[in-house]
C-alpha cells in the first residue's frame, strides 16, 4: 500500500528479498533482507550500497537487535516510537471482556440503541462498490488532510478498486440500511493484521462494533493476537490504540551499519 509514498525499490538474489526506501528528504533507508527462514541476519552489507560508508536499516524489530549487533559493526541504533505496532490479545478484542472494557462496552450500548436493524458482513463483489462509495462521500468528507493521511486515503480506494489480488479479508458493518464502517485485514500465523478500519465518526460507537464483529468474525482459533499495526505520531490515534489495551507495542529501530 505505502510503495508510492515511500518509493520503494526491491530486487531478489540468491532467494533472499531485498528492499529499500526513501523518507521526504529522498534519504534511502533498507529494510531487513528476507529469506525462506526469515530475516536474514547475517552480513546485511552484502544487500545494500551506500555513498557514504553507513547502511541505514529502518523499522528494525527489537528483538532482532541483538542478532545485528553479533554480526555487523553497528555504528547507531535509534527507536522509531512512530512506528511501534500495537499488539493485542485475540480473546481481548473479539470479546471486551472485564472492567478494562466498560468504555467500549458502553459505546457498543449507544450504537445499539440507535441501531433498528444492523449486521457485519463479509466484503463481497455485490457490495464492494457500496463500500466504495462509503468511504468517498461520508468516511472522507470527514478526515483530515495531513500528506500522510492524503496517502492513505488514496491507498485505501486503491485497495478497494484492486481488492481480490490484495487477498484480504474484509468486513462491513451496516446500521439501519445503510453503511457505517468497514475494515480489512489479513492473518499471517498466529496473529491478525488489521490494515484498515474506517467507520463513521458521527455515529456513536461505531468504530468500537467495527473492532468488536472484525475480531469476532476474523480472528480464528488459531489466532492469538490481532496486530492494529502503528499510530504514526498522531495524538488522537495513539489515545485510541491505548484504550484497547495492548498486552505489547512492538517498538521498531533505525539501524546504522557500516559498510
Amino acid at each position: 500500500m505505502w510503495r508510492d509514498y515511500y518509493a520503494v525499490e526491491y530486487m531478489i538474489r540468491n532467494g533472499v528479498f531485498c528492499s529499500r526506501m526513501r523518507d521526504t528528504n529522498n534519504e534511502p533507508y533498507y529494510n531487513l533482507p528476507l529469506g525462506p527462514e526469515g530475516f536474514v541476519l547475517g552480513n546485511l552489507r552484502a544487500f545494500a550500497d551506500a555513498d557514504d560508508g553507513v547502511i541505514r536499516f529502518a523499522t528494525v524489530p527489537e528483538y532482532l537487535l541483538d542478532g545485528i549487533r553479533d554480526n555487523n559493526r553497528v555504528v547507531s541504533v535509534s527507536e522509531q516510537p512512530d512506528f511501534a505496532d500495537y499488539l493485542y490479545n485475540a480473546s481481548d478484542l473479539s470479546t471486551f471482556r472485564g472492567r478494562k472494557y466498560n468504555g467500549q462496552r458502553n459505546q457498543i450500548n449507544h450504537f445499539l440503541r440507535a441501531a433498528e436493524l444492523w449486521s457485519f458482513d463479509p466484503i463481497t463483489d455485490e457490495n464492494l462498490a457500496e463500500v466504495r462509495t462509503f468511504f468517498l462521500e461520508r468516511y472522507l468528507t470527514a478526515s483530515g488532510h495531513g500528506a500522510f493521511e492524503e496517502e492513505e486515503n488514496r491507498k485505501v480506494l486503491e485497495v478497494l478498486d484492486h481488492y481480490a489480488l490484495y487477498g484480504m479479508q474484509g468486513g462491513v458493518l451496516y446500521m439501519n440500511g445503510g453503511i457505517v464502517g468497514f475494515s480489512m485485514s489479513e492473518t499471517v500465523g498466529q496473529t491478525m493484521f488489521t490494515h484498515v478500519e474506517k467507520a463513521d465518526r458521527s455515529v456513536k460507537g461505531a468504530y468500537q462494533m467495527l473492532v468488536l464483529q472484525n475480531a469476532g468474525r476474523y480472528a480464528g482459533d488459531q489466532t492469538a493476537y490481532i496486530n492494529r499495526e502503528e499510530d504514526m505520531g498522531d495524538p488522537g490515534l495513539r489515545e485510541s490504540k491505548e484504550s484497547y489495551h495492548p498486552v505489547n507495542r512492538i517498538r521498531k529501530y533505525v539501524v546504522e551499519v557500516t559498510v
